[in-house]
């Protein structure tokens, strides 16, 4: 057994295929560690930035750019919390509406 450590870095699709032939038996893991996600200081987030998200967004993108769950994101439309456009029976949001929200429900910090 050796003392080093390999550093796998993987799609979440690569990542899926991966745990799916763990789990059915498949040799893939013998030995070897996987990371799935790694923060690393100057790496680009896979989040989007403000400039790049679309002008309409869905409950999951949105939910994504947030860092909160689908259920949460609907939680706020239910509550009448944030503007949103359905579309049939689908939920979207505007861009500038997701904008405007962040900075109504921004908290500045006290003054001491």
């Amino acid at each position: 057994m050796s003392d080093s450590l390999d550093l796998v870095v993987t799609t979440k699709s690569d990542l899926r295929e991966i745990i799916r032939d763990a789990v059915s038996g498949g040799s893939f893991f013998k030995g070897e560690h996987v990371v799935t996600q790694m923060d690393v200081e100057g790496a680009r987030s896979s989040r989007p930035t403000t400039d790049e998200l679309p002008d309409v967004l869905t409950v999951p993108e949105l939910a994504e750019f947030l860092r909160i769950s689908d259920k949460s994101v609907y939680a706020l439309i239910s509550g009448k919390r944030i503007t949103h456009i359905r579309v049939l029976r689908r939920v979207r949001f505007l861009k500038t509406d997701v904008l405007r929200y962040m900075q109504e429900n921004r908290v500045s910090a006290s003054e001491e």
